[in-house]
């Protein structure tokens, strides 16, 4: 899998955002999820998101789609 990134810090002294690119395997079809999270006056929301984003994303996954 190949991507890009780009970043741009604003004016706080450190990186805020987060993000993260998964791969999923489905009923032999492959899945590229991106996940961008922008941390708004603090890094600890985004990075939490980035730290759940698989396994949530593979739970909804399993889950299926809703009825």
């Amino acid at each position: 899998m190949i991507f890009s990134v780009s970043l741009a810090q604003g004016h706080r002294p450190y990186m805020e955002d987060t993000f993260i690119v998964e791969e999923i395997k489905r009923f032999n079809k492959r899945y590229k999820c991106f996940g961008i999270f922008d941390g708004h006056g603090g890094d600890s929301i985004s990075k939490l998101c980035k730290e759940r984003f698989r396994s949530v994303l593979h739970k909804e996954m399993e889950a299926g789609p809703e009825s």
